[in-house]
This record gives C-alpha cells, sequence and structure tokens, in this order.
C-alpha cells in the first residue's frame, strides 16, 4: 500500500492497554482523520492534553469558493468529531464536548472548535463504539451503484438515527430521485459556471501518480490512470460543467437511495451536528453493507437548494445530501494525513 493510504491501516488491536492515557487519546485519533471532508482537505488539527482533546480548524484549508459559508468545512470537522466519540466510546472512555467554546482562540491559522473530556469512569453518552470497526472501511463511494434496495429491517436501522434540531430523511421511490437528480443537476452546472470554482477545484484534484496526502485521487470517480494527470488541468482551463452536471445527475437517478439532512438553523453549531449525524449514518449503513457519498452542490446553490426543500417537504434547511447504496465497482481509498501530522502544541496555539 502507498505510503498515502498507510492512515487506513491503523488496527483496533494496536490499541495502547499499557500506556498512559494521554497515548491512548492519541491512539483515538487515528480513527479520527479517516472520516469525510470536503475536497478531501481534512481540515482538523488537534492538541492532547492529559485528558483532553483540543479540537481545532486549520483554517488553511477552508475552500472559499466551493464553500463560501464554511458549512461543508464544519460538517467535516462534525464527522470527525464523531469518529473520536465512537473510538472513545468503543475503548470505554466516557465523554463530554464543549462546542464552540467561549474562550476559543483563534488566530489567522486556526481556531478552536471544541474540547473533548474523557473519562474512564462515570456516565458516558450514547454509545457508538459497535461502529468503530466500520471507519476505516468507509470510503466515499462515487461511482455507480448496483440496484440493491434497503430490506425493511435495514430502512429500520438507519430511520431511527436522530440528532436534536435535525431533520434526516431517506427517499427510495424513482420519481422523486429522478426529481432530486434534475436538481443536482441545476446545482453543479450553476457551480461550473463559475470559473474561480473549477480552479479552486482543479487544486484539490490528484493525480494516480500523486503523493499528496490530501486532496481527490481521480481515478475514484472512474478516471483512468493514464488520463488522471490531465483533469486537474481541464476543469481548470475547459467547459466541462455540462458534462459535470450531466454525469452527477445520472449517478442521482439511477441511485436506489437518498438521504437528506437538515438542520433547524444555518449556523456552526446546526453544521459540527449535522456532520456527526453523517458520520453515524455512513456508518450504520456501511455496518449493513452500503456504501454512500456526499453530493455538494444541491445544498450550496440557493436555487438548487430551495427546490430541494420544497421536493423533501423539509421544515428545516437541507444541509447534506448524499445517495447511497452497494457500489458497482471495489471503493477506492484516499489519502489521509495519519494522526500525528495532524496533532499541534495547545500552549504554543493559544
Amino acid at each position: 500500500m502507498k505510503k498515502i493510504f498507510e492512515a487506513w491501516q491503523v488496527k483496533i488491536s494496536d490499541y495502547p492497554n499499557d500506556q498512559n492515557i494521554s497515548l491512548q487519546i492519541r491512539f483515538l485519533l487515528r480513527f479520527a482523520v479517516l472520516a469525510p471532508s470536503a475536497h478531501n482537505t481534512q481540515p482538523w488539527l488537534f492538541a492532547v492534553e492529559e485528558n483532553k482533546i483540543f479540537v481545532y480548524l486549520d483554517k488553511t484549508r477552508v475552500l472559499g469558493l466551493s464553500d463560501p459559508t464554511t458549512r461543508q468545512t464544519y460538517v467535516s470537522m462534525g464527522a470527525m468529531i464523531f469518529n473520536i466519540l465512537c473510538a472513545a466510546s468503543y475503548f470505554g472512555f466516557s465523554t463530554q464536548v464543549d462546542y464552540l467554546p467561549h474562550d476559543n482562540a483563534e488566530n489567522l491559522k486556526s481556531k478552536l472548535l471544541a474540547v473533548i473530556n474523557l473519562s474512564k469512569s462515570g456516565q458516558g453518552g450514547k454509545s457508538f463504539g459497535d461502529l468503530l470497526p466500520y471507519i476505516s472501511k468507509r470510503h466515499s463511494a462515487k461511482l455507480a451503484y448496483l440496484d440493491n434496495k434497503l430490506s425493511s429491517d435495514q430502512i429500520g436501522d438507519v430511520s431511527h438515527l436522530s440528532s436534536p434540531g435535525m431533520e434526516l430523511k431517506f427517499f427510495f421511490n424513482k420519481e422523486d430521485i429522478v426529481k432530486m437528480a434534475e436538481i443536482v443537476y441545476l446545482g453543479t452546472r450553476e457551480a461550473f459556471a463559475n470559473n474561480d470554482f473549477c480552479i479552486e477545484l482543479s487544486q484539490w484534484v490528484r493525480s494516480s501518480w500523486s503523493d499528496r496526502l490530501d486532496g481527490m485521487p481521480a481515478v475514484t470517480v472512474g478516471v483512468p490512470a493514464i488520463l488522471s494527470g490531465l483533469i486537474p488541468w481541464a476543469i481548470a482551463h475547459l467547459d466541462t460543467g455540462k458534462m459535470q452536471a450531466r454525469d452527477a445527475g445520472k449517478l442521482v437517478a439511477n441511485t436506489p437511495g437518498i438521504g437528506i439532512i437538515g438542520v433547524a438553523e444555518e449556523n456552526q453549531l446546526s453544521w459540527l451536528r449535522a456532520g456527526e449525524l453523517f458520520e453515524q449514518t455512513a456508518l450504520t449503513l456501511k455496518s449493513i453493507g452500503f456504501d454512500c457519498a456526499l453530493m455538494g452542490a444541491p445544498t450550496e446553490s440557493a436555487t438548487a437548494s430551495a427546490r430541494l426543500k420544497s421536493l423533501a417537504k423539509l421544515n428545516s434547511f437541507p444541509a447534506l445530501f448524499f445517495r447511497f447504496g452497494v457500489s458497482q465497482k471495489p471503493v477506492l481509498f484516499s489519502p489521509r494525513r495519519d494522526a500525528d501530522q495532524c496533532i499541534i502544541n495547545h500552549h504554543q496555539h493559544v
């Protein structure tokens, strides 16, 4: 396995049972960094101090044009926090999360988003530990899915998932899904009509020979390795919007299931919580044999988002849109920085 994928090789059996709590907490972060993120930017930094994890947003990894409100970035951070909670639960820690603390440190490069207190005693929150084995198996499945449908029991496994202030709705009706595909087409066309967006996107697409530890390998969306080096140039310099929109719409139209997460309020805390709920949903889907992939276009475009809210009959703002099914082809890895590369010194950072 290439070095850029080694982070995915984390093994539960390597947990340092006989080490101090600080080293045990650092081990939890090996699962945290496997969370999905917009354009695979991995916008997280950590500081570990005794029994606390300080979770920072790396502001140098925020997508200014693809994610102008920072919603996708905060969703990514929420998904990462859920992985920490999941790993902590598995290894017997109770957790308490202080989101967006009032004394949060911020500078030009980073911002403190949460402080997670861990303890080996006392009452913890909800138990997510049974999902831990699926963190290293979950990958963004961006290609076509088989027509496999969830059984009524499997629908029950995911339909009970919830979070305060969130709506999680699933759609399996073909007519609804085709209409959603049209909304995805609209949002994608709008995004690619912005040349600056295309340039930013091109900077995060990777060839099959890249040794970068972040970004999106073109091969994960079906581009042959031999052509992968040309894709960043093509996105930045050619009008690929119509083709991108057509392909995205087709993928959605032929997807057996769609999920939407709505938030009661559009703010940073809601987006963090939406990211946690998405990751819990993605891992639950993986536990019953289904893959999924987030799609930003239908929620980032104001026009597409309004149409999506109406079609889905949401009582809230659509924050996340994802499709799920069984991938027709093996789902490929995306590169990852390992946890040690994301750890900073808290005292030097405040």
